[in-house]
Parts: structure tokens; sequence; C-alpha cells
């Protein structure tokens, strides 16, 4: 009786292993921004396994880079903000927009020593300093609004 319950336990091992190994491949494109960290969240804990699908990840350094992934069907969908894809579906890219998902996932990342000089609502802060950001992505195009409505032109006095 043991035998037979470690084989049917064994049959249903291999079985589960086999409908895992036949889920659908969906490859995703995203850029390195804090947001796209729950990709790696959902990966990790088996969340995209148990809707029935099987993730590959594949980071770009910018969105235009993502995109072209994306049009020449390397990709099945990515996640690249609203900017990037505009102006591609403004050059003739069939592109559709599905949802959002950065609601509450930007941050503006500092050192710890720089916490207090670049917190607030005051954008003038960041004259003269360095910043990084994700070219063509949502966050790019608006934080460079922003610091332009402060008064602030991002290609002379910010690096």
């Amino acid at each position: 009786m043991k035998r037979i319950m470690a084989f049917v336990l064994s049959l249903t091992l291999l079985a589960g292993t086999a409908f895992g190994a036949n889920l659908p491949k969906l490859r995703v494109g995203y850029v390195p921004e804090p947001a796209h960290g729950l990709y790696f969240v959902a990966k990790e804990k088996g969340y995209f396994k148990e809707e029935g699908v099987d993730v590959d990840l594949f980071q770009f350094g910018s969105a235009a880079e993502g995109l072209a992934a994306l049009k020449a069907e390397k990709l099945d969908v990515g996640t690249f903000g609203t900017t990037a894809p505009l102006l591609f579906i403004s050059k003739g890219s069939e592109f559709t927009f599905i949802g959002g998902m950065m609601i509450g996932g930007q941050a503006i990342i500092a050192r710890p020593e720089r916490l207090a000089e670049l917190s607030g609502k005051d954008l003038r802060v960041y004259k003269g300093k360095k910043i990084g950001l994700v070219k063509l992505s949502t966050g790019d195009v608006i934080f460079k609004g922003a610091l332009k409505k402060a008064g602030i032109d991002y290609k002379k006095d910010v690096t």
C-alpha cells in the first residue's frame, strides 16, 4: 500500500511539474524604476503562475528601447509609462494602452545625507544638482515639466 501511495504521489508531482512547464510564456519589458520591483515580488511569490502564466522579465535602459522590442515582437507587453508609447503611436505604431500601474509607485531616491536638503515641495532645491531619470518615461516628462513650472531650465540648471 505504501508503494502504491508513493507511486500515486510521484505521478501527481510529475503531472504538476509538467503542467507548470506548459504555462503560456509572457515576455514583459520594463525600465529600472522603483515600481517595477513589484514584478520581482510577484515572480518570487509565484503570483504569475497562480494566474496561469510563466513570466520572463526583460530590462531596458529606456522606454524607447523597450518599445522598439515590443514593435519587433520580441516582447508581448511592456510597462513604459505614457510618454514614449504616445510618441511611437504618433509615428504609426499600433500599440494599445491596457491600464496604469504607477499610482503610488514613483519615488525620488536620494542618499540619506541629502534627505533634509531635498525634502519638501520647493523644486528649486534641484537647481545645480545631478539628477537621474529614465529617458522618455512618464516620470521624466512630469519631473521636467514641474522643474520648468518652478522656473528651472532642466537643460541649463541641472545635470
